[in-house]
């Protein structure tokens, strides 16, 4: 060490001033500029590798790359890109002036020799790159003792074995650039001396996959298109054409960049803290192009530890120009879909593009567009997961764009000047909703999957048909949707205290707030009653977990031993909070020699151990009982009586009807089952109830506390507007009131439209769940009392089958006139009369008729029964 790292900081500086203005003047290959560019390396060096832990060798490694190497590429491509462009403009002009092509090529020095010398010149340049830069990463190497960067030299084939040997000769001209290696390696003493060191190494990676890019995107050999440019024609053609069709000719080979992608893939699990890998391999995406990748790589960039600041406004540049291009192709976009069938590649192809079109359009939300594209993502989603058209990169990129967009909405505001340009400033309220409509979103993609998994356990073969092997049983889809699965799993235990905070119900007091009308309150832990979609993604995992509990015993199951590929790819990644193969080495959960079958029963095992350790967090609103998970009943708040001024009015029966064509016209969906396990039954201990338990025999009911009443239908729910297939409940049995102690009997609502046989089986939108297995109510019997000893009438089916509204019309509602008895029929409903000559199908009236019968509309008439028979 002859000099300090103060003089050696002190000659670089000035050594760069003077090589900045002679690059102004001269060409990056001067024989001045070259000696001046390796003498400023050679000072770079000197304090990268002699003085590693000095402060004037803080960020020397940057100063490395940008002054002695980007600065020269830069210059390289500008004047490549200018002789480009005037030898595209001679074309042209010689197309319009034929006779006055000669006179142009002698005014216009640019031609297409220069351009060949050039850019021979710069592949030349680039070569000789990344030889030092490996040259660079292997002396780091064994300098610093590295060992976590082995994995990573052995895949780009630098080193042969677990020391280090290299695999080559220095290059040519490098020894006599860097210093002499020390006798010993300089071994870092401390934790932050060795995340330098390997940041630095991290850095070398990127360098070397920029260099691999740049080679790739400027040759133009083998039938690829001109340098600098990802499509167009070939840029050279043979001497000798090929035989066959012409038309071959015209179409550019694709570009290769798997080699630029591995070492930003090196470099991102070197350091996966730091964002800079992910945004070089979303630019490497945006080449292919791979809309969806890219994205997920720029929201990899920023969810980090230490976020690549650039990537927001790249990221927020791309969704810009993605849109456009979705808005320009509506047209054609729309033929496509109307020729059947649809290619599943487009098919695909399609549903990534909308993803990324929705990310977009959060940006400057417009209600209903985005309403109808989460709507399509969610259907499209569901199909192509279910029906295996997605691999499992996929099924991931759009689990992890979920959890990304989540958390940078809450974490990181964009304040840049630059980033302001692609989105308009939102108020803190609009940013709640915002954050609403990004965690629904976040349930929809994890219910699909939960959905799914939950079909694909229906039916499995035997242990015996397996030969008691649990692997086998494992669906071809179940395999592609176990990684995400646990990537959402992971997720969601790492996030339980904000899930818990029910967002949903956050956007609603919002809502209330706007409206003016009065904010309600939710008890602390609890689950808001208005909270429906939060309480069908508990409702859905709860019920995964449990079929997957009973199709796969945990003693047959093996458990997670070292990291599997998930875990490796999503480190450092912080919307899982380190959740996620923190505690195996990279190196081990490489050479574990699992096969595929053990790693899939180990993701099973983990789901499962992820169930069980949200069961013992005291927040957690899922418990665990005799071999089932079950959503607490004590978590859930129902929607009491008293919000009821502040809500909508019920719907006309003109809206019921239309809502339930929408839903009756969808297919009957297996995978959609009743909620009813999680749903409580308002009961009432009024006196008359008591006496008709005495009655029949039976002890008088009480259950200790009275529950309030709840809106049953609510058209403005808060949670986003989805499909149908959403909002609609499950087929569920109408519930019979026949029974030992009594005969039927049932009661109709005028404010119910007539039901088909098939309606009939089913709730209306937004009913809360029946119960599978019909509970026995005071309504029941009651009606077995009054009919008792009578000869059973014709049984009518009610339109309401919920058990939470009948104590309501039993035992008088707001809605029915105080005059009028609840056991006698208002004047209206006399034709309902068991004595009536109407016939059954008259007594089952529709929207239109309803004021024919009646005398006026359906909606507003009064709400009373009269019990068949009495």
């Amino acid at each position: 060490m002859s000099e300090d790292s103060t003089t050696i900081a002190r000659e670089a500086k000035s050594i760069h001033q003077s090589l900045k203005e002679l690059l102004k003047t001269k060409e990056p290959y001067d024989k001045e500029v070259e000696f001046q560019r390796k003498n400023l390396r050679k000072r770079h060096l000197n304090l990268l590798l002699l003085h590693p832990y000095a402060s004037e060798t803080k960020d020397v490694e940057t100063h490395l790359w940008m002054q002695t190497s980007y600065a020269f590429i830069a210059s390289y491509k500008n004047r490549i890109s200018i002789i480009d462009r005037a030898i595209q403009t001679n074309a042209r002009q010689s197309e319009q002036h034929q006779g006055k092509q000669q006179q142009n090529q002698k005014q216009n020095a640019h031609g297409p020799v220069e351009y060949r010398k050039l850019l021979q010149r710069f592949r030349q340049f680039l070569a000789e790159e990344e030889k030092f830069w490996i040259q660079l990463v292997l002396r780091m190497y064994r300098s610093f003792n590295l060992k976590e960067a082995e994995p990573a030299l052995a895949s780009f084939g630098l080193i042969t074995e677990p020391n280090g040997a290299a695999n080559g000769a220095e290059a040519n001209g490098s020894h006599n650039i860097f210093p002499q290696e020390p006798s010993s390696a300089l071994t870092p003493s401390t934790e932050a001396e060795k995340e330098s060191r390997l940041s630095v190494m991290n850095k070398a990676f990127i360098c070397l996959g920029d260099i691999a890019r740049y080679r790739e995107l400027y040759n133009e050999s083998g039938g690829r298109p001109r340098a600098g440019h990802e499509a167009g024609a070939p840029a050279r053609r043979g001497k000798i054409r090929r035989k066959g069709n012409s038309g071959i000719e015209n179409v550019a080979m694709a570009r290769n960049y798997d080699r630029a992608q591995q070492r930003y893939e090196q470099a991102r699990l070197l350091l996966p803290d730091d964002g800079n890998a992910s945004h070089q391999l979303a630019i490497v995406a945006s080449y292919i192009p791979d809309k969806l990748g890219s994205l997920t790589h720029y929201y990899r960039a920023l969810c980090v530890k230490h976020p690549f600041e650039p990537a927001a406004e790249n990221m927020a540049t791309h969704m810009t120009k993605t849109l456009q291009i979705w808005n320009r192709s509506r047209q054609e976009r729309e033929r496509m879909m109307a020729s059947t069938p649809v290619s599943i590649v487009n098919q695909v192809d399609i549903f990534k593009n909308r993803v990324v079109v929705l990310h977009a359009l959060w940006r400057n939300p417009i209600d209903k567009e985005v309403k109808e594209q989460e709507r399509r993502v969610y259907e499209e989603f569901h199909r192509l997961v279910g029906g295996r058209d997605l691999p499992t990169d996929t099924i991931c990129n759009v689990i992890v764009l979920s959890q990304g967009a989540l958390w940078k909405h809450r974490m990181i505001r964009d304040t840049s000047s630059a980033t302001s340009r692609h989105e308009a400033p939102r108020a803190p309220q609009a940013n709640l909703l915002l954050e609403w409509r990004l965690f629904g979103h976040l349930l929809d993609m994890h219910i699909v999957l939960l959905e799914v998994g939950k079909h694909e356990l229906k039916e499995l073969p035997s242990m015996d048909n397996v030969d008691n092997d649990p692997a086998q049983r494992i669906t071809a889809t179940f395999r592609r949707i176990l990684p995400p699965l646990r990537i959402a799993s992971k997720w969601l235990r790492s996030n339980l205290v904000y899930v818990m905070q029910d967002p949903e119900f956050k956007a609603y007091q919002q809502k209330e707030k706007a409206k003016g009308a009065k904010i309600p309150q939710k008890g602390e832990g609890k689950i808001s009653g208005h909270s429906h979609h939060t309480v069908r993604f508990w409702n859905r995992y709860t019920q995964f977990m449990t079929a997957l509990a009973n199709a796969f015993p945990g003693e047959r199951l093996l458990p997670l031993s070292d990291s599997l590929e998930e875990d490796i790819d999503m480190r450092g990644f912080l919307p899982l909070k380190k959740a996620v193969g923190e505690s195996f080495s990279l190196s081990d959960s490489r050479t574990s020699g699992r096969v595929p079958n053990e790693e899939q029963l180990m993701r099973i095992s983990d789901l499962l151990a992820d169930a069980h350790t949200m069961v013992g967090i005291d927040i957690s609103p899922i418990t665990y009982d005799a071999g089932a998970f079950k959503l607490k009943e004590s978590v859930l708040e129902p929607r009491s009586s008293r919000h009821r001024s502040t809500g909508p009015n019920p719907p006309p029966v003109q809206e019921q009807i239309i809502m339930e064509a929408i839903r009756d016209s969808q297919p009957d969906d297996p995978l959609k089952d009743e909620d009813a396990r999680t749903e409580g039954t308002s009961r009432t201990d009024d006196d008359i109830v008591n006496e008709a338990f005495k009655f029949v025999g039976l002890e008088p009911f009480d259950d200790g506390e009275e529950e309030e009443d709840e809106i049953v239908w609510n058209p403005k729910a808060t949670s986003p507007t989805v499909s149908p297939r959403l909002q609609a409940t499950p087929i569920v049995p109408t519930k019979s009131l026949s029974g030992s102690l009594g005969h039927p009997s049932a009661l109709a609502s005028p404010v119910h439209p007539p039901l088909s046989p098939k309606q009939a089986m089913k709730t209306p939108i937004g009913s809360p769940r029946a119960s599978a297995v019909p509970a026995l109510t005071a309504q029941d019997l009651l009606m077995n009392v009054m009919n008792a000893g009578r000869r059973p009438s014709a049984t009518l089916v009610s339109a309401v089958d919920s058990p939470r509204i009948q104590p309501q019309l039993l035992f008088g509602s707001e809605l029915a006139p105080l005059t009028h008895s609840i056991w006698s029929a208002s004047h209206d409903e006399q034709p309902l009369k068991f004595g009536s000559r109407r016939s059954f199908s008259q007594l089952l009236w529709g929207a239109a008729g309803a004021e024919r019968i009646f005398g006026k509309p359906a909606s507003t008439y009064s709400v009373s029964f009269s019990f068949i028979g009495v």
